[in-house]
């Protein structure tokens, strides 16, 4: 069972701004461009586009991770001005893909998945923030152990 508590822990300011630009073949993707909504939108209208979203990143062959991260992450974003976590499916869903793409080799990516995370808070992505705690990478031992402390 995914915890909906809502967190607004974002990504770490310790990271270098990075511009998310789509990393296909021809520098160009399928993907709809999730960071251009508009930021006050419906709860149903963000649920749809999380939905949306994962569904867009599980079909395309090989999805910018990071891009498709980021933008979820603005969508937690767009649900904190509700007030009220995402619905338990929505939860279930963001925190489902967060464990199949867990990654800590990339740190943008890592960051941004941290922060989803803190925001499903559940017990399964507690255990990756745990054990990469231990990360030999200094900059991931220390955003887990942040987030960690948020949750």
């Amino acid at each position: 069972m995914v915890d909906c508590a809502l967190s607004l822990r974002m990504p770490s300011n310790r990271i270098a701004s990075n511009p998310l630009t789509p990393s296909g073949s021809d520098g160009q993707t399928s993907m709809k461009d999730y960071n251009a909504l508009p930021m006050l939108m419906s709860e149903a209208e963000i649920a749809t586009s999380v939905r949306e979203l994962i569904g867009e990143a599980r079909s395309e062959s090989h999805p910018d991770l990071a891009l498709v991260a980021e933008s979820l992450v603005t969508m937690i974003g767009r649900q904190s001005s509700h007030y009220r976590p995402f619905a338990p499916d929505v939860a279930k869903l963001i925190d489902d893909w967060v464990c199949d793409v867990w990654s800590t080799e990339s740190l943008p990516l890592f960051d941004a998945l941290a922060t989803l995370a803190a925001n499903t808070a559940s017990s399964r992505t507690k255990s990756l923030l745990e054990r990469a705690r231990q990360h030999p990478d200094r900059a991931i031992s220390d955003i887990a152990t942040e987030t960690l402390s948020q949750i």
